[in-house]
Parts: structure tokens; sequence; C-alpha cells
């Protein structure tokens, strides 16, 4: 091999490696996400985004992910009373798995039609702009998996900040009136006297 061989090799190796990371970073936020949402109020288990490490299979599960994390997390929100006028990254996660669908898509029919077509000239060109394609939609990807994982995380951290301040209690159901009517239920007037007749 020469020495540009070797250097297209090691540019390829390390964009695979950094992707791979990227994928398997993210996944782990995405647990953590459910992990810091009480059991009662998610909507999948953790473990379970690990599925979307199943080849074709995680096209499909990552639309059911991203629901399931924003809805745990606005569960989460509201049990402790805080703002919940977001989507929780329903928006920027469905974005990543259209663009994960798309791209598989375009890049199977780009190869098939190239597979279909007789002439070798017409197979490379057809293949070369299938990848290009490919690529820049692979790109558009990785930006918004980094746009959601950051989301999620803010989230997150969110979370735990209000644990630590001791803002809201995770386990108790949301209900504004939760204080008031324990000072209710505390004070019993003192009854009146009857009356001597």
């Amino acid at each position: 091999m020469s020495r540009f061989d070797w250097l297209r090799f090691a540019c390829v190796f390390l964009l695979v490696v950094t992707v791979l990371l990227v994928r398997l970073f993210y996944l782990i936020s995405l647990s953590r996400a459910l992990t810091a949402c009480e059991p009662s109020r998610r909507a999948m288990s953790p473990g379970l985004v690990w599925l979307n490490v199943v080849p074709f299979g995680h096209l499909f599960w990552r639309f059911w992910t991203v629901i399931a994390i924003g809805n745990s997390l606005r569960r989460e929100y509201d049990a402790r009373g805080l703002r919940t006028g977001h989507s929780f990254g329903k928006g920027s996660g469905i974005t990543v798995a259209v663009l994960a669908v798309v791209s598989r898509a375009v890049l199977f029919v780009g190869l098939f039609v190239a597979t279909v077509i007789g002439t070798e000239m017409d197979l490379l060109r057809i293949a070369g702009l299938t990848f290009v394609v490919c690529g820049l939609l692979g790109l558009a990807e990785l930006v918004a998996v980094i746009v959601h994982w950051v989301v999620v995380a803010g989230f997150v951290r969110q979370l735990q900040a209000t644990r630590s301040a001791g803002v809201g209690d995770p386990r108790d159901d949301r209900d504004p009136d939760r204080n008031r009517r324990d000072f209710d239920d505390d004070y019993r007037p003192i009854p009146r006297r009857r009356r001597a007749e």
C-alpha cells in the first residue's frame, strides 16, 4: 500500500471511530435522562435505549426513544412543579430520526439504481452521487445528534440541580396545593363550647 492509501485508510478509520464514540456517548446520555426521572414517570426503561444499536431496527426505534424521553422529562418537570413549556428535545430528536431514515433510504435506492444501470460510467456516477448525498445527510445527522444530546443533557442537569437544591419532591405527584392542604390538615379549630342552657 502506498502512503496515500495509508492516509486514506487512517482518515476513514478515525471518522468511523469518532462517529461510533459520539453515538455511544449520545446513547449513554439518553439513558441517563430516563434514569433522572422517577420510575413511575418513565415512558420506557433506560435499558431499552440500547435497542438503538440494533441494525436497521434502530431507524424506527429512534422515534419511540425520542418521544418516550420527551414524555418522561415532561412528567418529571410537571411533578416537580418546574416550567414545562418545552418540547423536551422531541423536535431535535425527531430531526435526528428523520435524517437517519432519509440517508439510509437514499443510500439503498442509489445503490439499487446503480446496480440496475448497465454501463460502468453511469454506475460510477450514480454511486458517487449517492455517496456524496449520503455523506452530507450523515453530517447533518451528526450535527442534529449533537444538538439533541446538548438539549437533553441540559434538562437532566436542571433536574439534578433542582433535586440537590431541594426544589420539588420528586416522589410527590404534581399538586400545587399540597403545602396549603398539609397546613389545613394540621390546623384543627378549637371547638366552640356548648352554651349552658
